[in-house]
């Protein structure tokens, strides 16, 4: 153990730090089984859904960077604490909420909030500790972050089922209270102060390009995917994303190094951090709605269910730790996406009128596969890069897992929603009905409504109606599946042709063994 540093103990930097980030990790997956009690409370349709997860985790990918150059500049613990406020105030609104609207700018100024708290959180552990006590410090970080998003569906259940959706939020003002007021108490002050440039271009032209761009996908089933409106905002998101990387290529002080791309096993760890949080958290959300509408849980028992993916992915993060100093990285990783795929695939098993019983299998093996990608991921990321910007790639890996989440949520949404219009379309026994009374029905059940179809059709058609819509996201659900297998196949390629044994021998770091990626 560390000795203290100036009368400040090195364990209270990693538990407060370590718990102020389970709290900022849970708010990622926590809300997906309270999704439909938000529908029911507040009113809102599928996109409205989304983006109560989208907003907090596109804002988060978005100044993750920007917040950890400020940190490094003018003081990490001031910029923690500065963002555990924000985190708790928003929290606060999005407790308070009127309107879905009212809480997804919430969640967005929430996901600010936490972007700041988060990107010191790291260097505020490595400079308590030294040596194999560093490294132990950040496996434990490590491993206590990922727990609490597996388990979040729970504790969201819980919350919901005890007190209310609002209880979700609110629980976090008086801990942010606790959690800052301890830190000004027990973890060293800072030693910096200074200045930083910002690259302003950088983060406006990117916060507004990943903005539009997912705004587009959210809102294209219903705007017309060939309309005015989806155009122009996709049209806006490419070119400001255009403008981003070009500014980056040029600026003297860019908010992402694009010369870390270069390094191929980099790349390679960052595209697949992308993906497997676009597969896994992305998926989270349809997942909370199908078992909620088809077999009419209330969150706590979807929470429950969902024990199976989580514990599984707990195992597979333990499991993957043990096996990285035995196998090649490139091989772990590449095992662990076939292991998700073929638990994607599974969910082609799941029926409209069998048990929930016949999910398990794909959600023991999508937990299983992608905990083990978890180790790889990052040890790559940081053993290919010279030792004075691991923390330029920290922050790379870190903005990029989010922004898998906030693009993972929109595209399965448009699959989701699209392939429920066309069952609805399609179905010979709503074949009598018109086409708005169709389009309500469809409307419905991508929201989860399937309870609420009885008062958008007639009392005649009304049982006819649940068995399609029960099919109907059935075999929407089973679609995801199928197209986040071929996802996760593409993960597993790239971690076989990109990631490397010779990067990372040649940045001093070394695998137990010969990788033929």
């Amino acid at each position: 153990m560390n000795p203290p540093v100036g009368g400040y103990r090195p364990g209270w930097a990693l538990a407060l730090v370590t718990a102020t980030c389970v709290l900022l990790t849970l708010d990622i997956t926590i809300v997906n089984v309270a999704l439909p009690t938000i529908r029911d409370s507040l009113g809102s349709d599928l996109s409205g859904l989304q983006w109560v997860i989208t907003a907090y985790t596109l804002a988060f990918g978005s100044v993750l960077l920007t917040a950890g150059s400020l940190a490094d500049a003018t003081g990490r613990r001031k910029i923690f604490l500065g963002g555990l406020a924000v985190f708790s105030l928003a929290s606060l609104v999005c407790g308070l909420a009127p309107s879905v609207a009212v809480l997804n700018i919430a969640r967005g100024v929430q996901g600010l909030g936490g972007a700041f708290a988060f990107a010191p959180a790291m260097a505020i552990i490595a400079a308590s500790y030294g040596g194999a006590a560093r490294t132990k410090a950040i496996a434990i970080f490590g491993a206590v972050t990922m727990a609490a998003g597996a388990l979040g569906p729970l504790a969201g259940g819980a919350l919901v089922e005890a007190v209310s959706w609002r209880s979700m939020f609110l629980v976090n003002v008086p801990l942010g209270i606790v959690l800052g007021w301890l830190t000004l108490r027990k973890v060293a002050p800072d030693t910096r102060t200074g200045a930083v440039r910002i690259d302003v271009v950088g983060v406006v032209t990117l916060a507004v390009g990943l903005s539009c761009v997912t705004l587009a996908l959210l809102r294209g089933e219903e705007q017309g995917w060939t309309g005015g409106a989806t155009l122009t905002q996709a049209g806006i998101g490419v070119v400001a994303l255009g403008v981003f990387l070009l500014s980056q290529a040029r600026g003297r002080r860019p908010l992402l190094d694009l010369s870390l791309f270069g390094i191929r096993s980099f790349t390679g760890a960052a595209v697949t951090a992308l993906l497997a949080r676009l597969v896994s958290f992305g998926l989270l959300a349809y997942l909370v709605l199908y078992l909620g509408a088809v077999h009419s849980y209330d969150a706590f028992d979807v929470g429950i269910r969902l024990l199976a993916l989580s514990l599984m992915l707990v195992v597979g993060g333990l499991t993957s730790v043990a096996l990285a100093s035995r196998i090649p990285l490139a091989a772990l990783s590449t095992a662990g996406f076939l292991i998700a795929a073929a638990g994607l695939f599974a969910l082609l098993l799941a029926d409209a009128t069998g048990p929930w019983t016949r999910l398990l299998p794909a959600l023991m093996l999508l937990g299983l596969g992608l905990g083990l990608v978890t180790t790889p991921g990052m040890t790559v990321a940081m053993g290919v890069v010279p030792a004075a910007r691991t923390g330029v790639a920290s922050g790379v890996i870190n903005s990029f897992m989010p922004l898998g989440t906030a693009l993972g949520t929109a595209l399965f949404g448009v699959v989701f929603s699209t392939r429920i219009h066309q069952s609805v379309q399609e179905a010979p026994a709503l074949a009598a009905l018109d086409a708005t009374t169709t389009s309500r029905i469809a409307d419905a059940l991508g929201a989860g409504r399937l309870d609420a179809l009885a008062a958008a059709v007639p009392a005649g058609a009304r049982e006819t109606v649940i068995v399609v819509g029960r099919e109907a996201l059935t075999d929407a659900l089973g679609t995801l599946g199928v197209v986040g297998a071929a996802m996760a196949v593409l993960a597993a390629l790239l971690s076989a042709l990109l990631i490397r044994s010779r990067d990372l021998r040649h940045t001093g770091a070394a695998e137990p063994a010969e990788s033929t990626a």
